[in-house]
């Protein structure tokens, strides 16, 4: 088995279990103990794990992932009216990255039929809502990897490599949190190397994020206030919150639902 797919192996173990032992990984492998550790190392390198005697576990700081079918339905009605004003953001022609987020998987569903469009992205969520609605317009495009059916998401060395060719105009992400010390946080390290390879890919990164995020921090931080060209949220925390952000990147636009569909501020 090639290194690539064995530490695929393990970080899926990883991610369904929180932990795995170097005896039984080297037996199940068939490959020395000394393999497997050389294996740890290069992915606790990466952040993807922490080396414990006798194995390694997933990195414990920060808040666990919700399962996808809870958070799905979480703020379910502001979801979806943030991704009608991301839709606004897509343009005929563009080729955009859209990440694994439940904020997002409404996306495609709502693609203006007049919008012909390329979405590449590592979310299965968003790939059985294409297969779902059939749009003729929206070319959907999958990064592979290994499936992680507690995400429902696909990622790992092999999506990495792949996600190396691809460039993207657009990246549409969220996070599970924002603040402005420690910038945007995420909880899925599994998923983070392609996610941030496609926002610095792409010419504009357009982050779309409910209220519920600010000053709230994830497990690893993914960029800071600069890294995205476009903010989408239902609501800001309030009018001193939002000059300092535009303090900290003065060209962000800001687009805020507040209740009002639509609504937009701009610096």
């Amino acid at each position: 088995m090639l290194a690539a797919m064995r530490q695929n192996r393990i970080l899926a173990l990883l991610e369904e279990n929180s932990s795995v032992r170097t005896t039984e990984l080297a037996k199940a492998f068939d490959v020395v103990p000394e393999t497997i550790r050389r294996d740890f190392e290069e992915l606790e390198q990466k952040g993807l794990l922490v080396r414990i005697h006798g194995g390694a576990v997933t990195p414990s700081t920060g808040e666990k992932e919700s399962r996808t079918v809870i958070r799905e339905f979480t703020n379910y009605q502001v979801k979806e009216e943030l991704c009608r004003l991301a839709e606004k953001e897509l343009k005929s022609g563009d080729y955009a990255f859209v990440d694994n987020s439940t904020t997002l998987v409404n996306l495609v569903r709502l693609v203006d039929g007049s919008k012909m469009v390329s979405l590449l992205t590592n979310s299965v969520r968003l790939l059985l809502e294409a297969e779902r609605y059939n749009k003729n317009n929206v070319t959907m495009i999958s990064m592979g990897g290994v499936l992680s059916t507690y995400n429902m998401s696909l990622s790992g060395q092999l999506n990495e490599e792949m996600a190396g060719g691809l460039y993207p105009n657009k990246a549409f992400v969220s996070c599970t949190g924002f603040a402005l010390d420690t910038g945007f946080t995420d909880t899925s390290v599994f998923e983070i190397n392609a996610k941030t390879r496609m926002m610095g890919l792409a010419s504009q990164v357009i982050m779309v994020m409910d209220h519920s995020k600010f000053e709230k921090r994830g497990l690893i931080r993914f960029g800071d206030l600069t890294s995205c060209d476009v903010l989408i949220t239902d609501r800001l925390p309030d009018k001193a919150y939002r000059e300092k952000m535009l303090a900290l990147h003065p060209g962000l636009k800001v687009i805020e639902a507040g209740g009002h569909p639509g609504k937009q501020a701009t610096p």
